[in-house]
């Protein structure tokens, strides 16, 4: 907020101030500035979701469920399979994937709409992060020796569609 209060006020006292010589130093200081307040705000957006996700994850869900973001812990507590990809249209496909817990206890897999988080691949190598469609859901969660059956939309021909990557794991299409 401070650098702020020095872009809106400080900047054009100084601009004002200075000749025409001086004002490429005012417009670098200016540039340094806002630099550092973006740098800042991206930051704490970062730090922001960063703390969500340690915050689901550290408490103890309702159902006592084991919480999963990322791909390792995906790999420890289920298992992931290609059930079907079919065509959603002339230009989207639908890839249902298959998520096997042979665990004791629940398994929530969070944080699925994040960029990046799934995406597919054609055959091109051109990735393709889930569609804006209602039905991709935020989290899923597999009950405990059971698995769950999900479709992932995708705004790519069913042609085109090559891989899917799951927290940069790849299974083909």
């Amino acid at each position: 907020m401070k650098n702020i209060f020095l872009v809106l006020v400080l900047v054009p006292i100084f601009a004002l101030a200075q000749d025409k010589e001086e004002k490429s130093g005012v417009a670098e200081s200016a540039k340094s500035v806002v630099s550092s307040v973006v740098k800042f705000g991206k930051e704490v957006l970062s730090g922001v979701s960063d703390g969500v996700t340690e915050g689901r994850k550290t408490g103890e869900s309702g159902d006592g469920a084991i919480i999963v973001s990322n791909q390792n812990e995906l790999e420890q507590f289920l298992e992931v399979s290609i059930l079907s990809k079919t065509a959603d249209g002339e230009k989207s496909v639908n890839v249902e994937l298959g998520f096997k817990n042979s665990g004791y206890r629940p398994v929530r897999v969070i944080n699925l709409k994040d960029k990046n988080a799934i995406i597919v691949v054609d055959k091109d190598g051109y990735a393709t992060g889930l569609s804006r469609h209602n039905n991709n859901p935020f989290d899923i969660t597999v009950p405990e020796q059971a698995a769950v059956k999900q479709m992932f939309n995708f705004n790519v021909p069913e042609e085109s569609a090559f891989t899917i990557r799951i927290w940069g794991k790849q299974y083909q299409l």
